[in-house]
């Protein structure tokens, strides 16, 4: 169907099914292109993650500035300002997007993992994907992912699964670390608690991002950003009310990381979360916070949502995270 000028299909259907495949053909023979090559085709993600407007099932292909420009739109529906349509030349490449729909949480994501040619077609494939045995932030979630790719003489067709996903593929790992998390996708919550993770070494280095009361983001989780989409996809969370993109600040991804702990909702302001100190364990960093409360103290009685971000460098292996819980003296 066509739908403000870009080439979509819709699905209604919403019961996860593993490795359930589904076959798209969009869009026909674009004149002036050559045909497909046989094998991967490479592309670039344009954006992805948990929020979009787009808030029905749904994969497109667009093809042509004026049609992008309506899909950036609709897609950026929910957030306030105008929307900043990235720039892809359509002489070129063309874009391809799939969109989740409405998800119960944080654990529900979307991603197109490969791009394939086959002469006269070129194959999009994929997944939307639940993550079964991680802490999510409960909150409706809206996942999608949008790419670009060369321009061929080709009909585009998607081949997106329904699957779960257990934290090991390309989440956090089993140990309690992000060890062997992907350095493409989005960034995942899990619950806080403290570990038995010993230490060795000096103390590590960090610098804080923002430390504050008022996070959008209102469970309890502790989180590390290895690339910018997921960092730009936690600072969207963390300020979902405002065009923050523009605020975000900048971080190295090639050396550093973002490691960052929310404590979720509080009844006042004598509530706090903060990241102590950072220490080695063999090849792995551990993360010491804690979530406290301040007696003795007059507090405003206002609801509060804790957190600290900070960034450090990035470990050979993965991140532990160990957040305790105590009571502070005024």
């Amino acid at each position: 169907m066509v739908l403000g000028g870009y080439v979509g299909a819709m699905r209604n259907h919403h019961v996860l099914l593993a490795a359930a495949l589904l076959l798209v053909p969009l869009a026909g023979c674009i004149d002036g292109a050559q045909g497909a090559p046989e094998g991967a085709v490479a592309f670039e993600t344009i954006d992805r993650g948990p929020n979009s407007g787009i808030e029905e099932e749904r994969t497109v292909v667009v093809r042509d500035q004026a049609a992008f420009e309506d899909l950036w739109a609709e897609h950026q529906a929910n957030r306030s300002g105008e929307p900043d349509v990235p720039s892809v030349d359509f002489d070129e490449q063309v874009v391809a997007a799939i969109f989740k729909g409405e998800s119960p949480d944080g654990c529900h994501g979307a991603q197109i993992e490969n791009v394939t040619g086959d002469g006269d077609q070129i194959t999009v494939s994929g997944a939307f994907f639940e993550v079964t045995d991680a802490y999510c932030t409960q909150q409706i979630t809206h996942p999608f992912h949008i790419v670009a790719f060369d321009r061929y003489d080709a009909e585009t067709t998607f081949a997106i699964r329904e699957e779960t996903r257990q934290q090991g593929n390309g989440t956090d790992g089993d140990n309690g670390t992000d060890e062997g998390a992907a350095d493409q996708g989005s960034y995942t919550c899990r619950e806080p608690g403290p570990t038995d993770a010993s230490t060795t070494g000096a103390n590590v280095t960090f610098a804080t991002i923002e430390g504050g009361e008022q996070s959008g983001i209102e469970q309890p989780c502790v989180t590390v950003a290895r690339n910018e989409t997921a960092w730009r996809d936690l600072w969207r969370d963390h300020y979902p009310t405002s065009t923050a993109d523009d605020e975000r600040p900048e971080v190295d991804f090639d050396e550093s990381i973002v490691a960052a702990i929310f404590k979720g909702e509080s009844p006042d302001a004598c509530h706090g979360a903060e990241i102590e100190e950072v220490t080695p364990e063999g090849q792995d960093l551990v993360v010491h916070g804690v979530f406290y409360v301040v007696e003795d103290q007059a507090c405003a009685e206002v609801v509060t949502y804790p957190y600290h971000i900070v960034e450090l460098e990035r470990p050979e292996g993965g991140l532990v995270f160990d957040v305790r819980e105590e009571t502070r003296q005024g």
